[in-house]
């Protein structure tokens, strides 16, 4: 078998060929990753809104705020809440801060939409941008929380009947003190509480307590922010018992909000 060298200028040539040509290569390799890079920062993002929910039942117009937005099809992912675009423009004054462009929205649940988050996504062409939003349930009244119910004393009153059995408060956190609601309730009374906050996006790491007449724990609700805390209470006797809201680690401020949610369930005669 007859073997060929390769003469020693020949390599030497070889070699200082791919030693050029290795600049170039490295610099088309971080321009397609720059370019990628790029790719990235453009993609159009939806960064807040206002309000934070729909009721299940309600049609509402929601502003969203984000960057690089463009006109297109407002779309849901659930049939049972529909999502129609109103409006695009760039932002102004202090909306800037929050993006450079907004749209309305209106917004519209059903009355047997789920209780949870559903995706929206803006889509223009080939470029969309997606992000979560909440249903709430539907409640007979609508209430804000009574500023400042830190206190046992000072505690909001939840008064539900068979006529209004169901009731939702809106309120804050304020920093390391809870808001504070009571209520009055008697055997063959079952009573729901649910409190809905980070799932909508609110900083509000819930931890929701009941309490007795003497103050003393009986229950508590806490977990998973993005989750909303639930309980339910049958009474073994009459009384004024407490419902506590705070912040697992003690925050708040203003934009620590929630809607509690009070419901009596099917109330038996005893």
């Amino acid at each position: 078998m007859k073997t060929t060298n390769t003469p020693l200028s020949q390599q030497r040539n070889f070699l200082v060929k791919s030693l050029m040509a290795f600049p170039f290569l490295l610099l088309f390799v971080l321009s397609a990753k720059a370019d990628d890079k790029d790719k990235e920062k453009v993609k159009p993002e939806i960064k807040s809104k206002s309000p934070l929910y729909v009721i299940a039942g309600k049609t509402t117009q929601v502003t969203f705020y984000g960057d690089r937005l463009t006109t297109g099809e407002l779309k849901s992912n659930n049939a049972k809440v529909k999502a129609k675009l109103l409006s695009l423009k760039e932002t102004e004054g202090e909306d800037k801060k929050k993006g450079s462009h907004l749209f309305v929205a209106e917004i519209s649940a059903g009355e047997t939409a789920p209780i949870e988050n559903v995706e929206l996504t803006l889509q223009s062409k080939d470029i969309k941008a997606a992000t979560q939003f909440s249903v709430v349930d539907a409640t007979v009244s609508e209430a804000t929380e009574k500023k400042p119910p830190h206190t046992f004393a000072q505690a909001m009153p939840i008064i539900l009947t068979p006529e209004t059995p169901s009731l939702a408060i809106s309120g804050t956190v304020d920093d390391d003190k809870p808001s504070t609601f009571s209520f009055t309730t008697k055997p063959g009374e079952k009573w729901l509480f649910r409190v809905f906050a980070g799932r909508g996006g609110s900083p509000l790491d819930a931890v929701v307590r009941l309490r007795d007449a003497k103050h003393h724990s009986l229950m508590l609700a806490a977990g998973a922010s993005v989750k909303d805390r639930v309980l339910t209470f049958a009474p073994s006797l009459p009384g004024t018992y407490y419902v506590e809201i705070m912040d697992e680690a003690s925050k708040g401020g203003g934009n620590f909000t929630y809607r509690l949610t009070s419901r009596l369930v099917k109330p038996t005669q005893k």
